[in-house]
């Protein structure tokens, strides 16, 4: 007879324990031990970051990801970098342009996102926004961490100091 506890569901209807495996994964911090962290989605993501100023509706915008099979691929690469060249340039011309401490207004707001994110995102004891920037680079890597372990950017977190954080599934995952 089947297990009907196979594949994290009883009767067909997912358990808490498969729940967890599919939604959390851990991380062990150097000093800090092993912290569980949760899957962001995207509609979240994107609500931490700040509005954009009234003037970014004159940047250029950015093309969507091209199809991997498209025949266009590296043309449709190159266009959407330079794209992204652009717009970044047309942000920093919007910033020069504003006085110093709106300009530091501005970059804090867009740094605390990483920051906003590790805090949204801790499960058990979390952190706080300002627990989270007290990590210094390992916020970063963290970051990343998250938003690879989410889907919301591919590839895997970005390199770390050795031993500084280790990216382990959590018992039971896929």
């Amino acid at each position: 007879m089947m297990d009907p506890h196979a594949n994290g569901s009883i009767n067909g209807f997912l358990t808490r324990e498969r729940f967890e495996a599919l939604t959390t994964f851990t991380l062990d911090l150097e000093g800090l031990g092993t912290v569980r962290f949760r899957k962001i989605g995207r509609a979240e993501y994107e609500a931490l970051w700040p509005l954009l100023p009234a003037a970014a509706d004159e940047w250029p915008g950015i093309p969507a990801a091209p199809d991997p099979q498209s025949p266009t691929l590296e043309a449709d690469l190159t266009a959407r970098d330079e794209a992204r060249k652009a717009r970044r340039l047309a942000e920093a011309t919007w910033l020069r342009a504003q006085s110093d401490d709106e300009q530091v207004h501005w970059r804090t707001r867009i740094n605390d996102v990483a920051f906003r994110v590790i805090a949204a995102c801790t499960k058990g004891p979390g952190f706080t926004v300002a627990e989270a920037r007290q990590l210094g680079d390992a916020a970063e890597i963290l970051f990343s961490a998250i938003l690879t372990k989410s889907g919301l950017i591919e590839g895997t977190p970005a390199a770390s100091p050795p031993a500084a954080v280790a990216v382990e599934a959590p018992a039971g995952a896929v």
